[in-house]
Protein backbone atom coordinates (compact mmCIF):
# COMPACT_ATOMS: atom_id res chain seq x y z
CA UNK A 1 0.00 0.00 0.00
CA UNK A 2 2.89 2.32 -0.61
CA UNK A 3 1.42 5.59 -1.81
CA UNK A 4 2.95 8.26 -4.44
CA UNK A 5 4.39 11.27 -3.00
CA UNK A 6 1.53 13.29 -5.40
CA UNK A 7 -0.73 11.15 -3.51
CA UNK A 8 0.64 11.88 0.25
CA UNK A 9 1.19 15.74 -0.74
CA UNK A 10 -2.51 15.64 -1.97
CA UNK A 11 -3.78 13.31 1.11
CA UNK A 12 -1.77 15.85 3.57
CA UNK A 13 -3.24 19.08 1.99
CA UNK A 14 -6.60 17.39 2.28
CA UNK A 15 -6.71 16.50 6.09
CA UNK A 16 -5.01 19.60 6.50
CA UNK A 17 -7.72 21.56 5.08
CA UNK A 18 -10.09 19.45 6.71
CA UNK A 19 -8.75 19.76 10.25
CA UNK A 20 -8.55 23.81 9.72
CA UNK A 21 -12.61 23.79 9.02
CA UNK A 22 -13.28 21.09 12.02
CA UNK A 23 -10.95 23.57 14.17
CA UNK A 24 -12.54 26.60 13.07
CA UNK A 25 -16.64 24.75 14.05
CA UNK A 26 -14.66 23.85 17.40
CA UNK A 27 -13.83 27.10 17.88
CA UNK A 28 -17.29 28.39 17.56
CA UNK A 29 -18.93 25.82 19.75
CA UNK A 30 -16.87 25.72 22.45
CA UNK A 31 -15.93 29.49 22.56
CA UNK A 32 -11.98 28.01 23.04
CA UNK A 33 -9.04 28.73 20.72
CA UNK A 34 -8.15 25.28 19.57
CA UNK A 35 -6.00 24.71 16.40
CA UNK A 36 -5.71 21.25 14.63
CA UNK A 37 -2.82 19.90 12.42
CA UNK A 38 -2.12 16.27 10.77
CA UNK A 39 1.83 16.20 10.79
CA UNK A 40 2.06 12.40 9.48
CA UNK A 41 0.43 10.21 7.72
CA UNK A 42 0.62 6.14 6.90
CA UNK A 43 -1.44 3.66 5.38
CA UNK A 44 -0.98 -0.28 6.10
CA UNK A 45 -3.92 -3.31 5.79
CA UNK A 46 -6.06 -4.58 8.67
CA UNK A 47 -3.70 -7.74 8.84
CA UNK A 48 -0.84 -5.77 10.31
CA UNK A 49 -2.69 -3.53 12.32
CA UNK A 50 -0.95 -4.85 15.95
CA UNK A 51 2.12 -4.05 14.54
CA UNK A 52 0.70 -0.61 13.81
CA UNK A 53 -1.11 0.32 16.76
CA UNK A 54 1.78 -0.92 18.99
CA UNK A 55 1.66 2.47 20.51
CA UNK A 56 -1.54 2.43 21.99
CA UNK A 57 -0.68 -1.22 23.73
CA UNK A 58 -3.93 -2.52 25.74
CA UNK A 59 -4.75 1.10 27.36
CA UNK A 60 -8.60 1.87 26.78
CA UNK A 61 -9.06 4.07 24.26
CA UNK A 62 -12.25 6.12 23.10
CA UNK A 63 -13.57 6.69 19.73
CA UNK A 64 -16.34 8.25 17.65
CA UNK A 65 -16.60 6.06 14.30
CA UNK A 66 -19.03 6.60 11.51
CA UNK A 67 -19.50 4.22 8.22
CA UNK A 68 -20.46 6.15 5.02
CA UNK A 69 -21.75 5.06 1.84
CA UNK A 70 -20.85 6.02 -1.78
CA UNK A 71 -18.13 5.85 -4.39
CA UNK A 72 -15.53 4.77 -2.03
CA UNK A 73 -17.56 3.27 1.13
CA UNK A 74 -16.04 2.09 4.15
CA UNK A 75 -15.48 3.62 8.22
CA UNK A 76 -13.63 6.66 9.74
CA UNK A 77 -12.97 7.10 13.60
CA UNK A 78 -11.41 9.92 15.72
CA UNK A 79 -9.48 7.35 17.65
CA UNK A 80 -7.54 8.54 21.09
CA UNK A 81 -6.14 7.30 24.30
CA UNK A 82 -8.96 7.58 27.55
CA UNK A 83 -6.30 9.77 29.43
CA UNK A 84 -5.70 12.27 26.52
CA UNK A 85 -9.26 12.17 25.94
CA UNK A 86 -10.76 13.55 28.80
CA UNK A 87 -7.40 16.24 28.86
CA UNK A 88 -8.35 17.42 25.98
CA UNK A 89 -11.83 18.11 27.93
CA UNK A 90 -11.03 19.19 30.53
CA UNK A 91 -8.24 22.23 28.41
CA UNK A 92 -11.94 22.54 25.72
CA UNK A 93 -14.19 23.02 29.07
CA UNK A 94 -12.04 24.48 31.64
CA UNK A 95 -13.48 21.75 34.32
CA UNK A 96 -11.31 19.65 36.54
CA UNK A 97 -9.66 16.19 36.13
CA UNK A 98 -11.64 13.84 38.36
CA UNK A 99 -14.60 16.30 38.85
CA UNK A 100 -18.13 15.20 38.00
CA UNK A 101 -19.21 17.97 36.16
CA UNK A 102 -16.21 16.97 33.81
CA UNK A 103 -17.45 13.39 34.45
CA UNK A 104 -21.05 14.37 33.09
CA UNK A 105 -20.07 16.61 29.57
CA UNK A 106 -17.12 14.23 29.24
CA UNK A 107 -19.23 11.43 26.39
CA UNK A 108 -21.55 14.09 25.03
CA UNK A 109 -18.19 16.61 24.27
CA UNK A 110 -16.10 13.93 23.32
CA UNK A 111 -18.96 12.87 20.71
CA UNK A 112 -19.27 15.65 19.27
CA UNK A 113 -15.81 16.69 18.73
CA UNK A 114 -15.31 13.62 17.19
CA UNK A 115 -18.47 14.21 14.74
CA UNK A 116 -17.33 17.68 14.00
CA UNK A 117 -13.42 16.67 13.15
CA UNK A 118 -14.41 13.70 10.67
CA UNK A 119 -17.49 16.13 9.28
CA UNK A 120 -14.84 18.28 8.56
CA UNK A 121 -12.24 15.89 6.99
CA UNK A 122 -15.18 13.91 4.75
CA UNK A 123 -16.80 17.32 3.49
CA UNK A 124 -13.46 18.16 2.64
CA UNK A 125 -12.63 14.74 0.73
CA UNK A 126 -16.65 15.14 -1.02
CA UNK A 127 -15.88 18.56 -2.50
CA UNK A 128 -12.21 18.07 -3.52
CA UNK A 129 -13.83 15.14 -5.03
CA UNK A 130 -17.13 16.40 -6.51
CA UNK A 131 -18.45 13.53 -4.26
CA UNK A 132 -21.30 12.52 -2.25
CA UNK A 133 -21.57 10.29 0.72
CA UNK A 134 -24.32 9.17 2.79
CA UNK A 135 -23.36 8.75 6.38
CA UNK A 136 -24.75 6.63 9.51
CA UNK A 137 -25.59 8.39 12.84
CA UNK A 138 -21.65 8.80 14.74
CA UNK A 139 -21.12 6.34 17.09
CA UNK A 140 -18.85 6.21 20.72
CA UNK A 141 -17.10 3.71 22.22
CA UNK A 142 -14.84 2.42 24.65
CA UNK A 143 -12.19 -0.29 24.25
CA UNK A 144 -8.93 -0.83 23.10
CA UNK A 145 -7.53 0.26 19.86
CA UNK A 146 -7.62 -2.70 18.16
CA UNK A 147 -11.08 -3.44 19.02
CA UNK A 148 -12.61 -0.60 17.94
CA UNK A 149 -10.53 -0.78 14.91
CA UNK A 150 -12.07 -4.21 14.96
CA UNK A 151 -15.49 -3.72 15.29
CA UNK A 152 -15.59 -1.82 12.15
CA UNK A 153 -16.51 -5.43 10.66
CA UNK A 154 -13.57 -5.19 7.96
CA UNK A 155 -11.38 -7.99 6.51
CA UNK A 156 -7.72 -8.78 6.94
CA UNK A 157 -7.52 -7.04 3.27
CA UNK A 158 -8.82 -4.35 4.04
CA UNK A 159 -6.66 -0.88 3.56
CA UNK A 160 -6.50 1.96 6.81
CA UNK A 161 -5.53 5.51 6.31
CA UNK A 162 -3.89 6.37 9.42
CA UNK A 163 -3.68 10.11 10.16
CA UNK A 164 -1.87 11.56 13.12
CA UNK A 165 -4.04 14.75 14.55
CA UNK A 166 -2.45 17.17 16.75
CA UNK A 167 -5.49 19.45 19.11
CA UNK A 168 -3.75 22.21 20.68
CA UNK A 169 -5.86 24.49 23.13
CA UNK A 170 -4.10 27.13 24.56
CA UNK A 171 -0.67 25.48 23.78
CA UNK A 172 -1.16 22.60 25.46
CA UNK A 173 -1.17 19.62 23.32
CA UNK A 174 -3.06 16.58 23.10
CA UNK A 175 -2.53 13.59 19.90
CA UNK A 176 -4.81 11.47 18.43
CA UNK A 177 -5.43 9.77 15.70
CA UNK A 178 -8.11 9.51 12.29
CA UNK A 179 -8.50 5.98 10.61
CA UNK A 180 -10.64 5.62 7.49
CA UNK A 181 -10.78 1.95 6.63
CA UNK A 182 -11.74 0.91 3.55
CA UNK A 183 -11.95 -2.65 1.59
CA UNK A 184 -8.88 -2.48 -0.73
CA UNK A 185 -11.43 -1.72 -3.72
CA UNK A 186 -12.44 0.79 -2.95
CA UNK A 187 -9.53 2.14 -1.26
CA UNK A 188 -7.72 1.75 -5.01
CA UNK A 189 -10.82 3.49 -6.75
CA UNK A 190 -10.04 6.61 -3.84
CA UNK A 191 -6.29 6.52 -4.93
CA UNK A 192 -7.14 6.59 -8.77
CA UNK A 193 -9.34 9.64 -8.39
CA UNK A 194 -6.86 11.80 -6.10
CA UNK A 195 -4.67 10.64 -9.48
CA UNK A 196 -7.48 12.38 -11.73
CA UNK A 197 -7.59 15.69 -9.35
CA UNK A 198 -3.62 15.88 -9.52
CA UNK A 199 -3.37 15.46 -13.68
CA UNK A 200 -6.52 18.30 -13.67
CA UNK A 201 -3.51 20.61 -11.81
CA UNK A 202 -0.98 19.63 -14.13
Amino acid sequence: MKLTDNQVDTLKELFNVGVGRAAASLNEMLESKVTLAVPSMKTFQFKDITEELSKYGDKTCFAVSQSFSGAFPGSVLLLMPIESAVKLVAYLTNEEIGSFELDSVKSSTLAEIGNIVINGIMGTLANMLKLQFEYSIPDYAEDTAFELLKREGFSYEAGILMVNTHFNVSERLVEGDFAYLMEMGSFDSLMNAIDLVNKGLE
